[in-house]
């Protein structure tokens, strides 16, 4: 019984120091990381001769120091080195980076010319000048936007023969009786859904270029272009993204207000690798969701966390689900990083590190030829995999692991699935994680962290399908401001059957320099 009291205390407390890292610790999940970081602020504080409330973590290095010396030399020897490469492929990209900012032979360029016409010396004035060259430097200055009022006038005329009217044709308003073009149309929906600005924001700044456009102007634009003209290509996007085998599946919270309160919904983010489409869904979190909205497509697998809500579509639709390894790795994670005697968790750390070299070597051969994917990971893969397995197996019978709620969950957490764990050396498309979606998921908390919250339904349904094509259209590269005044000009007028010229793959003549 005071074993058991003993126990509970120490996991609270552990609960504690996790919640303490994620408050004001490093986010990356490498153990090297966390030492590297911490070391090097102390460092910078004693050599300024600081004194700090940072003191208070010095057990908390100590404690790392000795979880990384605790570590398999060889292994450690052979992160090290390969961390080694991964910091000077960085630093070489880092510095690339830095100097793209002197590439501008895509941007336009304007001449000033200084004494170009100079034919009288200065000094003895004299009129025997010879040009010996030029030296010239670069200058990068920007346009302020503006707004411009465009009047179509339209002539009238009468044959004074026949009495007959004719007239010009004035090009159709994007949206009916709107008096914003489509250049005006595409900025807004670029700026509110690709730099994430809220609509007060938006009208702060138009006011400031002359002209006041008030947030329900704004709000209404946005519905009537997403039902009136993007509805076509959100469902073509749709379409595109479960065309393939393969798609990948996460959602976050996002609210939406009502009387006295917010209620709770929720943005689903489905995506495929090999289109570079998204489409995303406003609903609530509720299994008919992701039920309904994969009615009438045939994909055999769906990469997803272990969230409960996809199974009864997986099984109405007959998907193979995948689940993502690193959710499972972050959990051995939690655990060491709050853990007060590193040294008592081998077998974590075992587990921890098998799993980061089995995601390494996936990666290896997914960068390797595509029709050895599958053979490789039959003999490289799966073996490996099942080691990581046993090894769990094993830690779960310790008697003295019985006392860890939080180890006997971190294991049972991938051992209740093991055939959705393993599933993804089923196809050579499939990830064994599911970043993918959430780096696209991202693009939600952005936008959350300034909006906040959706009005109405209406809001959030008009924020899916404009957020689809911007999504879309990012990730294939495009000037988005651009693709979409395009696609608001003409996507009216196409035909049904050329409605897929006009995805974002399809517009090539809209791709950024690759050296943007």
């Amino acid at each position: 019984m005071l074993q058991l009291a003993f126990a509970s205390v120490a996991e609270l407390e552990q609960k504690v120091r996790l919640l303490n890292h994620k408050l004001f610790g490093n986010s990356s999940e490498q153990l090297k990381n966390i030492t590297d970081t911490i070391t090097k602020k102390f460092e910078a504080f004693k050599a300024a001769g600081f004194i700090y409330q940072g003191e208070l973590f010095n057990d908390l290095a100590g404690e790392f120091d000795k979880l990384m010396q605790s570590i398999n030399p060889e292994a450690e020897q052979k992160a090290l080195s390969e961390n080694a490469k991964t910091n000077t492929s960085e630093n070489k990209e880092a510095k690339t980076k830095q100097t793209n900012i002197k590439e501008t032979a895509h941007l336009e360029t304007t001449e000033c010319h200084y004494d170009k016409d100079l034919s009288v010396c200065p000094n003895c004035q004299g009129n025997h000048l010879a040009e010996l060259g030029c030296e010239t430097t670069k200058q990068i200055d920007i346009v302020p936007a503006k707004l411009i009022v465009t009047e179509h006038i339209v002539h009238k005329f009468v044959c004074t023969d026949c009495k007959t009217m004719t007239r010009g044709e004035k090009p159709p308003s994007p949206l009916n009786k709107c008096v914003a073009g489509a250049s005006l149309l595409a900025d807004i929906t670029y700026k509110r859904y690709g730099l994430y600005l809220p609509y007060y924001r938006l009208s702060r700044d138009f006011a400031s270029l002359g002209h006041d456009i008030s947030e329900a102007n704004l709000c209404n634009w946005m519905y009537h272009l997403s039902t009136d003209i993007m509805m076509p290509l959100y469902l073509a996007l749709k379409k595109n993204v479960f065309s393939t085998d393969v798609a990948y599946c996460d959602e976050t919270v996002s609210k939406e207000r009502a009387k006295g309160k917010c209620i709770e919904k929720y943005i689903w983010a489905f995506s495929n690798i090999t289109t570079r489409n998204v489409v995303f869904e406003y609903s609530d979190r509720g299994r008919e969701t992701p039920t309904e909205f994969l009615k009438g497509f045939k994909i055999s697998f769906l990469v997803t966390d272990k969230y409960a809500g996809y199974t009864q579509a997986c099984i109405l639709h007959s998907i193979t689900r995948c689940f993502c390894w690193l959710h499972s790795r972050r959990k051995f994670y939690d655990i060491i990083k709050s853990s007060t005697d590193p040294n008592e968790l081998v077998s974590v750390k075992k587990i921890y590190n098998d799993i980061t070299a089995m995601l390494r070597l996936d990666k290896q051969i997914r960068q390797g030829p595509r029709d050895q994917i599958l053979l490789r990971r039959g003999k490289e893969i799966k073996p490996l995999i099942e080691e990581i397995f046993k090894t769990m197996e094993t830690l779960r019978k310790d008697p003295v692991i019985s006392y860890s709620k939080a180890i006997l969950a971190a294991i049972d957490y991938t051992l209740s699935a093991p055939n959705e764990f393993t599933a993804f050396i089923l196809h050579p498309d499939l990830q064994p994680t599911n970043n993918y979606s959430e780096q696209i998921i991202r693009f939600f908390t952005l936008l959350r962290k300034n909006s906040l919250f959706h009005i109405t339904q209406r809001g959030g349904e008009t924020t899916a399908i404009l957020a689809s094509i911007v999504a879309s259209a990012k990730n294939h590269h495009l000037d988005v401001r651009a693709y979409l005044q395009y696609v608001i000009e003409n996507l009216p007028k196409a035909k049904e059957s050329e409605i897929d010229s006009f995805l974002p793959q399809n517009c090539t003549q809209f791709q950024l320099s690759s050296k943007l």
